[in-house]
């Protein structure tokens, strides 16, 4: 039951963007490097326009016991949670409600606190939010402009938490300052109500520790430290019984190579001679599980147990992430500061993390002829989704590796039924792919009959795709070629595909694992067309076969062989 409530309600706050997008905490592919690069690219952007960023880090005490529950109720209301979804759940009587609503409040997973979270700064302040964490900087040549600005974020912030009964931590709410120039900034005085915040040259944030001048040392530091007391845990593992050496690595994944993992694409600008005491520790660590001497060869050691070099995995991790940043949608902060950042000009003086980033991304593309741009984009939590049922007749037309002649003679039919009850302002399509391999070369066809007139496409798609590709890109281009016909051209379109796959996706709302992008285009422009034309979709009667297509009476149907092995043909271009 618990699990039901927290889907239904995350579906939508998700769908009708309830949610402050730069709340990087408990939401589907978000998480706190997204917070942490928000915050590290902003330091170092000022760096490279020698501004000084003052950072301020918010922390409320007992966030989610302490806030107002029937405040945050209304709001939920007012934002649509109601009915049997959410407040629904509450029996009649107001004091039942608030009962009740305490109760959903404490649902595993669901985090009502982050809804009234959204108005804790205006839209003009510098934040990134991670749950009931905030963080506050603004960047600025002069440290005074940015205290003021500061100090009228806080006074919000102060304003709000009254409002919302929340308590500030006063003790945990500190600034610190950024500057590649020691001692110019001085005299700096925040307030919190009439507490004077406390400043920390190292603060903590989303367990990244960071200082005046991100270097990431002091984060390195702390590192080693930790990865030290997980080697002293497997060492008493390893005292205690006797664990194969296969089992052991995988502790040592588990324990040690998680912590060098952790935000490794963010302070993977350290200085080398930082960099290095994260190997030791990795020469340590084999060599124990290993059980051979702690002076032997880090190279031979990462060898003989099949684990990646630091180095390469920290690259790995950034190609991973800067991939997934570029795949996200231009709603998500981290992907518009990336954007933004692209169109910058001029050459960076201290290298940022996305520049780094960037830099192991174009080496990547050189070397090895990957490009994070072709990645297929990330796919989006977009909540609960009703799944269409698909007409009756796809029950009796059969697969198309298996139909019968019942089942051809069958889809032959209802295409000959379609085609007598066309207007003659309709445009009439057929569209196919085909894959050489699956996954291999691949490329989309289609031919459009509008008013007795013939119209062939053909697209050669990619040189290592799927069918779906490919029956997905021959519905795009029929399609894009109705864009360009107004409504008094063409008032219907039929398009018949042989893939019930691919409009079974676009039509009827089923689950695709790939090719996001595509088909989100296409679903986009199936959208905009039927504002001005009828459109319907018939799938999985037609036969796959050309000599059973040629025998339906079309005009010119024997241009569909012809088109078909034209484009088989762009195909096979690909693979040479």
């Amino acid at each position: 039951m618990e699990r039901i409530i927290t889907y239904r309600l995350e579906g939508f706050v998700e769908m009708n963007n309830i949610m402050d997008q730069e709340q990087e905490g408990f939401r589907h592919f978000r998480g706190t490097t997204n917070a942490l690069l928000s915050l590290t690219q902003a330091i170092f952007n000022g760096f490279n326009k020698d501004k000084t960023t003052i950072v301020i880090f918010i922390d409320f005490e007992k966030a989610y016991d302490s806030v107002w529950r029937e405040g945050l109720m209304v709001k939920l209301y007012n934002d649509g949670i109601k009915g049997k979804c959410g407040c629904g759940l509450m029996p009649s009587s107001v004091t039942e409600k608030l009962d009740a609503w305490s109760t959903i409040t404490k649902v595993p997973g669901f985090k009502p606190v982050l809804v009234c979270h959204k108005d804790l700064l205006s839209p003009q302040s510098y934040c990134c939010k991670f749950a009931d964490d905030a963080t506050i900087w603004h960047s600025h040549s002069d440290p005074k402009v940015i205290q003021e600005k500061l100090q009228k974020d806080l006074n919000q912030v102060q304003k709000w938490s009254n409002d919302w009964r929340m308590k500030l931590s006063i003790q945990k709410t500190e600034y610190s300052i950024f500057s590649k120039e020691k001692n110019k900034v001085q005299n700096i005085k925040l307030k919190l109500g009439n507490t004077i915040l406390k400043y920390n040259p190292n603060p903590v944030i989303l367990g990244l520790k960071l200082d005046e001048q991100l270097n990431f040392n002091s984060h390195i530091e702390s590192t080693v430290k930790k990865a030290k007391r997980s080697l002293g845990i497997i060492r008493e593992i390893k005292g205690i019984a006797l664990v194969p050496t296969k089992t052991l690595i995988q502790i040592y994944d588990s324990l040690v190579c998680s912590i060098f993992n952790y935000a490794s694409s963010i302070w993977q600008s350290s200085t080398s001679s930082h960099l290095d005491k994260l190997n030791e520790i990795q020469r340590k660590g084999l060599a124990l599980c290993l059980d051979l001497p702690s002076q032997s060869s880090l190279e031979a050691l990462e060898v003989l147990s099949g684990t990646l070099p630091i180095d390469l995995r920290r690259e790995e991790m950034a190609i991973r992430e800067l991939g997934k940043i570029n795949s996200y949608s231009n709603n998500v902060p981290i992907k518009r500061k990336f954007e933004i950042w692209k169109e910058e000009e001029n050459p960076e003086k201290f290298i940022s993390p996305l520049g780094k980033m960037y830099q192991q991304t174009e080496d990547m593309k050189d070397t090895e002829l990957v490009d994070i741009n072709k990645i297929e984009p990330q796919y989006e939590y977009q909540g609960l989704v009703s799944v269409i049922r698909a007409p009756d007749y796809w029950r009796n037309i059969g697969s198309s590796k298996s139909r019968t002649t019942a089942q051809i003679e069958e889809g032959k039919q209802i295409i000959s039924e379609q085609l007598k009850s066309q207007t003659p302002n309709t445009a009439v399509a057929f569209t196919d792919g085909s894959c050489l391999g699956n996954p291999g070369p691949c490329g989309a066809g289609a031919i459009i009959y509008i008013n007795d007139q013939e119209e062939k496409l053909k697209r050669p798609v990619s040189n290592k795709g799927s069918i779906l590709l490919a029956e997905l890109i021959a519905i795009k281009i029929v399609l894009d070629y109705i864009e360009s016909f107004s409504k008094q051209q063409i008032d219907t379109l039929t398009l018949f595909s042989d893939s019930q796959t691919a409009l079974g996706i676009l039509t009827l709302n089923w689950k695709s694992d790939s090719y996001h992008q595509t088909i989100n285009e296409i679903k986009g422009k199936i959208k905009n067309l039927k504002l001005f034309h009828q459109i319907y979709f018939i799938t999985g009667q037609i036969p796959t076969d050309l000599d059973n297509l040629l025998t339906i009476n079309l005009p010119n149907a024997e241009s569909i062989n012809q088109l078909l092995a034209e484009y088989i043909e762009e195909t096979n271009r690909f693979s040479g």
